[in-house]
Order: C-alpha cells, then structure tokens, then sequence
C-alpha cells in the first residue's frame, strides 16, 4: 500500500513538543491545555517542520494537506514556509475551532496567512465552499472545516464554489 506512518509530531521547528493526552476524550489530545478534556497525561513527542520532513523524505510538492491539529494547525503551517515559498502546496485542508482561543490564531490570521501566499481561503459547507473572503462575524469557531485553495486554480475554485 502508499501509506507510510511515522511517530513524529508536525510543528513549526525541529526539537520536543510537550503534548497532553486526554485518555477520556483522546479527540481533545494538543499541546495545548484546557478543560474540554479534563485531566491530561503530558508526554514529550519528537516534532519536525514540514519542510524538513518533505526533504527528509523525498517530498517535492503535496496535492493535498489535511491538518487536524487540535489548535496547532498554524504552527504546522509555518513549518512548510520553503514549500509555500515555492508554491509546492496546491490545496490545504485545515479546522478552526474553540482551540484557536488557547493558541490565539484566529480566523482572520489564517486569511492574512494563506492570502500572503496567493491562495483563496474559505468555509467547507455539504454543497460548496464559501470563498468569499473574510469578515468578523465569520470568527465564531462553529462548523470548523476551511479550505485553501491556489489562486491559478481558478477550475478548482469554480468547482469548490458549486458553479
């Protein structure tokens, strides 16, 4: 098969992450500590930046990039700066939730973010994308799945959209 597991952590720079783990509500488990999942058991973890684990392995150009980082999604982000500098990342898949008031990189942020790097960014909805661009009421950490998509892939984005 083509898929490969590795027991590393994404993060911004190479060196150990404090992580908690919330055996109760493993889906809380982050770097971050809050009272969604209760009492934690803090473990240190091996993190690596992207672009470090791209060159390590081989990697030079991702389709697509799911992040699920439980409020740690910028700080992975900022670990792929040469693959953005290079345009090497088409599409990023990412949450925004609660978790983004512990790291306090909102919503806003991932805008300035993405646009900095020539991408569209929007709201995943059942039928559509809302690529609109963004407002303040839009930071409200309901329904947490966004989107960033490359600007030339202008197809994509018709799509996305539900044109």
């Amino acid at each position: 098969s083509g898929i490969k597991l590795f027991n590393t952590a994404l993060s911004d720079k190479q060196g150990v992450l404090t992580f908690n783990v919330y055996s109760n509500s493993s889906l809380f488990s982050s770097v971050y500590s809050h009272h969604m999942g209760q009492e934690s058991v803090r473990i240190d973890v091996q993190a690596v930046d992207g672009d470090g684990f791209c060159r390590q392995h081989g990697i030079d150009r991702i389709d697509f990039l799911k992040l699920d980082a439980e409020g740690c999604e910028h700080l992975i982000l900022r670990g792929f700066q040469k693959m953005f500098d290079q345009k090497k990342i088409r599409v990023i898949q990412f949450e925004y939730g609660v978790l983004n008031v512990e790291s306090k990189f909102l919503l806003k942020d991932f805008f300035v973010f993405f646009e900095s790097f020539g991408y569209k960014l929007g709201k995943i909805y059942p039928n559509h994308v809302d690529l609109s661009g963004y407002s303040w009421e839009k930071e409200n950490f309901i329904g947490p799945n966004y989107i960033a998509v490359r600007e030339n892939e202008t197809d994509l984005i018709e799509t996305l959209q539900g044109q």
